[in-house]
């Protein structure tokens, strides 16, 4: 027998409403304006909102409150919708949903893709209590002008889709794609970078930084980076670059907000710890002082900052406000971390 869901008590349906999937709870607001009225008076929790951009398509990945649960939806243009789906609207816009393959199709003659995104993504927003966390991942082969990156996203990334070989992308399409995010928390960037960065770069700006190929660009972003937490793999640049960041924290000229930084080489024996050792006056751990773990739980995405074991990194004070940091250097690689 059919139990209708709305006829049941508000606490019945709110209990059922909390154990369903949240790829599920969209698809019940399609059904009517009743429903979605209801599903938002049980102030369900989204956590998490993730678009990956592809040239014909978008998915948006959905992520519940505690932590598991992600579903899926790809949504595409078609010059017309098929006549064996069922056609409903949003905001006017036609459109259809595969339940069994998650799709969400419009018709390409009439709407842009953008636009019917962003009544999309508005009409999920406005289903859920919580404000989730929105993310966006694209590719370099991606047309910029198909990339919507809303309001509130906070983390971008710019993956690296060739299996074969390393993309390569100029630094023109980086500083175009991440200044979509106004407000960015989180930035990687996995190609390599061609040509020769700014130092007013967009990525500068980012509080938290994964460069997986930087190459020589650690040369401009690293010495001029504003944010919290960098780390650069791939990278080419020599005991100087070091040793000006080492020194410009100590004078307080720059990296004020820095926490950690990490600068791995792509060959061994670039770097000389001789020379830190002769060059920068430094002192050895002291427990009294710091301790010897630095714990770093900071996330982009599903990228985790590493936490330092500090015991054989050496310490250097910052004299404007008596801030203590530490650092080790070895033939291919530098690791940097702020003591609270």
């Amino acid at each position: 027998m059919t139990i209708k869901l709305q006829r049941l008590p508000f606490l019945v349906q709110e209990a059922i409403m909390k154990n369903m999937e949240c790829d599920s709870i969209v698809m019940l607001s399609f059904c009517s304006s009743r429903m979605k009225t209801m599903i938002r008076a049980s102030r369900l929790n989204l956590s998490m909102m993730l678009y990956r951009t592809y040239n014909s398509t978008t998915e948006l990945v959905l992520q519940n409150s505690n932590g598991d649960g992600i579903h899926a939806y790809i949504m595409f243009t078609v010059a017309h919708l098929d006549d064996d789906f069922e056609i409903l609207k949003l905001n006017n816009f036609e459109y259809c949903i595969s339940a069994y393959l998650k799709m969400v199709l419009y018709s390409k003659s009439k709407f842009s893709r953008n636009y019917f995104l962003l009544h999309f993504h508005n009409h999920v927003l406005e289903l859920f209590k919580t404000s989730p966390e929105i993310f966006h991942e694209t590719g370099s082969n991606v047309d910029l002008a198909t990339i919507k990156v809303f309001e509130n996203t906070t983390q971008l990334r710019l993956e690296d889709r060739n299996s074969d070989y390393v993309e390569i992308v100029n630094s023109d399409f980086i500083e175009q794609l991440f200044s979509k995010c106004e407000n960015l928390e989180g930035a990687i960037v996995e190609p390599i970078v061609d040509d020769e960065m700014s130092e007013n770069s967009k990525l500068t700006t980012a509080k938290n930084l994964y460069f997986e190929h930087a190459v020589e660009q650690v040369e401009i972003i690293a010495c001029h980076f504003k944010g919290h937490h960098a780390v650069f793999e791939d990278s080419e640049c020599g005991n100087r670059t070091v040793e000006k960041i080492i020194r410009q924290w100590i004078a307080n000229e720059a990296f004020q907000e820095l926490k950690s930084m990490k600068i791995k080489q792509e060959v061994e024996g670039v770097f000389s710890p001789q020379f830190f050792h002769h060059y920068i006056q430094s002192e050895r751990w002291d427990p009294a002082r710091r301790p010897e773990h630095y714990e770093n739980k900071t996330k982009i995405m599903d990228y985790e900052f590493e936490s330092f074991e500090c015991a054989d990194f050496v310490d250097i004070q910052r004299k404007s406000d008596g801030k203590w940091a530490s650092f080790k250097v070895t033939t291919d690689c530098f690791k940097f971390c702020v003591w609270d």
